[in-house]
């Protein structure tokens, strides 16, 4: 029986943040990203005066088993806590577990490298997988849809990637569309749309040695743009659900050789959902840690 050991690999220093499409990986290379990721919302316009917390603890994992494929898996346990005025008073109701799980793979369609500069255009397509739970309640009833992490369905996900890189600059894009089927109790989730761009430079070191590895440091902004659709209960519209967001995010990390960490704080621009008693987003945090792995290189016959 033959044991494999994972060796740290030099990276391909990573951004974005908040989007994980574009993460760049080599050929045999692991990249484990782990995030940290609470999230507020508190903008209630009726008297209810809602309080929302979500929490995720959120890893990913992304494979280079060849140059131009990368294969996507990625996992989001989540806890809620939300906190509202009703009849009663001031009550609180919390939920908690694993989301939807994605995996989905990416193929290099189009490179083109300079000195010091590469240029990516890559497709991707996947599936959620149902892990997380779509109708959960409580003694109250039925918990709200921001606390709700899972579809119930087998969802195809599918779109478009593409990363422009300088040694001082980098601008990574995607679009991408998750279908949503109905779920077999008859609850059909929203279709969602996301495109997503980010843009990042090298602060630290100014400017690079002549030779071997260096530790650095980049700063940035990214944007996200988001259109749920509206979901349906036993074939009906649900007339509070989806809506459009644009969120804005700064950004930092710092990169060695063999790992990076970083963060980003995500802040509503434009928040136009759907029902008169949406509750809307406050900010989002990113942090995260990332660690780079070197994987046994495929046999040349199954190499693509």
């Amino acid at each position: 029986m033959s044991i494999m050991i994972l060796v740290a690999a030099p990276p391909v220093y990573s951004a974005p943040i908040t989007f994980v499409t574009a993460l760049p990986v080599a050929q045999d290379q692991l990249v484990w990203r782990n995030y940290f990721d609470p999230g507020y919302a508190g903008d209630d316009p009726t008297s209810r005066d809602r309080d929302l917390w979500n929490l995720l603890y959120n890893p990913v994992f992304a494979w280079g088993p060849t140059a131009d494929l990368a294969i996507f898996a990625s996992l989001t346990p989540q806890y809620s806590f939300l906190s509202e005025n009703t009849a009663q008073g001031r009550l609180s109701s919390s939920a908690g577990g694993l989301g939807d799980s994605l995996i989905f793979a990416r193929y290099t369609a189009y490179f083109k490298d300079w000195l010091g500069e590469t240029l990516r255009i890559d497709p991707l397509a996947g599936i959620y997988i149902p892990t997380g739970w779509y109708n959960k309640s409580n003694a109250y009833g039925r918990l709200p849809q921001d606390m709700q992490v899972g579809s119930g369905s087998v969802d195809p996900y599918f779109g478009l990637t593409a990363m422009w890189k300088t040694q001082l600059n980098e601008f990574d894009w995607d679009i991408t569309y998750r279908y949503n089927p109905a779920a077999s109790s008859g609850y059909q989730l929203g279709n969602s749309f996301h495109t997503d761009f980010a843009y990042y430079r090298r602060i630290v070191p100014w400017i690079l040695p002549d030779e071997g590895l260096d530790n650095q440091i980049w700063i940035g902004l990214e944007t996200n743009l988001i259109r749920n659709g509206t979901s349906q209960v036993s074939g009906f519209n649900d007339p509070a659900t989806g809506g459009f967001v644009w969120y804005l995010d700064p950004g930092i990390f710092y990169a060695t050789p063999f790992w990076t960490t970083g963060m980003a704080v995500q802040v509503p621009v434009i928040q136009q959902l759907n029902g008169p008693d949406r509750l809307y987003g406050s900010f989002r945090l990113y942090l995260y840690f990332e660690y780079y792995f070197m994987m046994p290189s495929l046999p040349k016959w199954a190499q693509f």
